[in-house]
């Protein structure tokens, strides 16, 4: 659940990407294990051709209530884009293989419930972890979420993905 931390919030309840940046950086330092998830909820805008965009400003809403609300580990969360949600969450001193398979037991049920009130717009997820060491930037953080998260996009068997140092290489080899 987002923490009451005194923020000006959005009409989702969730503070601004500035002020997650911020807020999120000084929470990090002072938790056990930080973890940061980005998630992007994939075939929206087929979902919003099928049911409508107002239906797809519910799904988003749902989005954010389930990843960011009802998550007990959730301290901080944001959405960066419509679709896109950042999250920092305690990992309590789990592994990486625990963290991977509590996360794919969470995004499944969201995507259970999800596809079955609306079975005619398959939607899917794509999420990426990094797990904050003692001296990350936060920003860099960020961006080893979101890269980990970008290398499974539209891969539809993984959900998950945890950053590796790679991934930053080849992103930069590209650029």
């Amino acid at each position: 659940m987002v923490k009451n931390v005194g923020l000006e919030l959005n009409n989702d309840g969730l503070p601004s990407l500035a002020r997650f940046k911020k807020v999120g950086s000084r929470m990090a330092l002072s938790m056990e294990q930080p973890v940061l998830l980005s998630i992007n909820l994939c075939n929206l805008k087929f979902f919003n051709e099928i049911y409508g965009p107002s239906v797809g400003d519910d799904l988003i809403n749902y989005m954010v209530r389930y990843f960011c609300f009802d998550n007990e580990s959730c301290e901080i969360g944001t959405r960066s884009y419509v679709d896109h949600l950042l999250i920092l969450c305690e990992g309590n001193g789990e592994s990486r293989l625990e963290l991977s398979d509590r996360y794919e037991e969470f995004l499944n049920q969201f995507l259970d419930n999800v596809n079955r009130k609306y079975p005619r717009a398959r939607i899917h997820l794509d999420c990426g972890m990094y797990i904050i060491q003692p001296g990350d930037d936060f920003l860099s953080a960020q961006d080893n979420a979101r890269y980990a998260r970008r290398s499974i996009h539209n891969s539809y068997s993984n959900t998950i993905a945890f950053y590796e140092k790679t991934l930053r290489e080849e992103s930069l080899a590209k650029a």
